[in-house]
């Protein structure tokens, strides 16, 4: 739209229309205004949006969320994830495997799955609010007491015990949770990945014996769902070729989540197993098979996410949060490092960690100094140097550093360290060292268009 001539409310001022919609200027009281006159002034309070031309305009009647184009996907060829899949249909052509990795399939019309969709292994982990099957204990070595095989890792249910001179325990299943909207949108938000997969088995006692994986889950929403044939199987453990030793415990299975609307649900094959135990050539003890996994469907009436939009929600919030004081200086005269506190955290989703102190500090020596620092393990966060003009010039060192973390589940260990600069004792009291996971997501995700590339 372009605009020449005088200032606004004098002289002539020229201006062309682009459409019938497009905000206009009245040239008499220099105000912008939608309406179908050109020279009339607004009197109605429709919604402003940008349209398709790039041009501020007015909704004609009461606004409406702008549809998104999603497309139809078809795959054709073995194809691994690489993210969540958003489309319009889908379909999984006959004899294609789909390998879904942790990830998960939104559709806004229907999912038919005429192939095969595994949902593949997870890292080697606890699981702690997840439905899978927990993994198999590994296998004791039978010729002696003092090796135990490794337990399984847990899910909500523990996971198998490691066996003594015997065979590991099996892995066992949660109960099965009342599937509402709200319950699948707070998986959706803190990564559904935690909440349906199953968890990995242990090692077998004094040999190379490897526990299982546990299975990845996978979500799937359609307004219609023909299930096809879906794998969420927990790995095997690894036999034992040391004698006497015991077998590595199976992984758990995982959770296939089945969300459908009025299209309807037409059932599938499911395998949901654990995995089992590993054996031993030389009598040593067998790893206990990983716990099952579950087939949960859902009969929905609103979609649980939203798909359809270009409507974003930012949903941000403190995820985790461990906090420590030291309410009393204490003293060093070295001038090498010195741990005043540590703290051990372990994030529960791929994201933010934030790490803030506040320490007060002093030396006793004018002219020498206080150096205080943060480190995650052995590495330097952030560092702030105070030189005491006098003695016991009391000084505040604020630190802060963020760590992006994206393999949850790995427990770091965060410290504050202090020295002297150059001389003198060097004191510090700790006011504030705090450890806060933040977590973010879109709550209402736009589309994505993938086709299996």
């Amino acid at each position: 739209m372009g605009f020449g001539g005088g200032a606004f409310g004098t002289g002539s001022y020229t201006y062309s229309v682009i459409d019938d919609n497009t905000i206009k200027l009245n040239q008499q009281k220099g105000v912008i205004y939608a309406n179908q006159s050109a020279l009339s002034p607004s009197t109605d309070n429709n919604t402003i949006y940008l349209n398709s031309s790039n041009q501020l305009a007015v909704k004609p009647s009461s606004i409406t969320k702008q549809q998104s184009s999603l497309q139809n996907i078809t795959i054709s060829s073995n194809t691994t994830l690489t993210s969540d899949l958003y489309c319009n249909n889908l379909t999984i052509n006959s004899g294609v495997i789909l390998t879904t990795n942790g990830y998960n399939i939104y559709c806004s019309g229907i999912f038919t799955n005429n192939g095969t969709i595994n949902t593949g292994y997870t890292p080697f982990h606890n699981f702690s609010n997840s439905y899978g099957g927990s993994g198999g204990g590994g296998g004791g070595n039978t010729l002696s007491s003092s090796y135990q095989g490794g337990n399984g890792y847990s899910t909500l249910v523990s996971g198998g015990i490691g066996g003594i001179t015997q065979s590991g325990g099996n892995g066992s299943t949660p109960s099965t949770p009342t599937i509402t909207n709200s319950l699948i949108q707070s998986w959706y938000v803190s990564g559904m990945s935690n909440f349906l997969a199953g968890a990995g088995g242990g090692n077998g006692a004094y040999s190379n014996a490897q526990g299982g994986a546990g299975a990845y889950g996978i979500y799937i929403q359609a307004n219609q769902i023909i299930a096809g044939t879906i794998n969420a199987i927990g790995q095997a453990g690894t036999n034992s070729s040391t004698s006497g030793a015991g077998g590595g415990g199976g992984g758990g299975g995982g959770v296939i989540v089945l969300s459908y609307g009025s299209g309807g649900y037409t059932a599938g094959t499911y395998n949901i197993s654990g995995g089992s135990g590993g054996s031993s050539s030389y009598s040593g003890g067998l790893g206990g098979s990983g716990g099952a996994g579950q087939v949960l469907t859902y009969n929905y009436s609103t979609p649980p996410i939203q798909i359809g939009g270009f409507s974003y929600t930012s949903i941000t919030g403190i995820k985790n949060r461990n906090s420590s004081y030291l309410y009393g200086s204490i003293s060093t005269t070295s001038t090498s490092p010195t741990t005043i506190i540590s703290q051990s955290f372990t994030p529960q989703t791929t994201g933010l960690v934030k790490v803030k102190a506040v320490v007060q500090v002093y030396n006793n020596t004018a002219g020498d100094g206080v150096a205080v620092s943060i480190y995650n393990g052995s590495n330097l966060l952030d560092t702030e140097q105070l030189i005491s003009y006098s003695a016991n010039q009391q000084q505040i060192a604020y630190l802060y550093n963020e760590v992006l973390y994206t393999a949850p589940f790995s427990q770091q260990a965060f410290s504050i360290q202090f020295n002297a600069v150059s001389g003198g004792t060097a004191y510090a009291e700790i006011q504030e060292f705090t450890i806060e996971e933040v977590y973010w997501k879109l709550l209402w995700k736009s589309f994505s268009k993938r086709n299996g590339d």
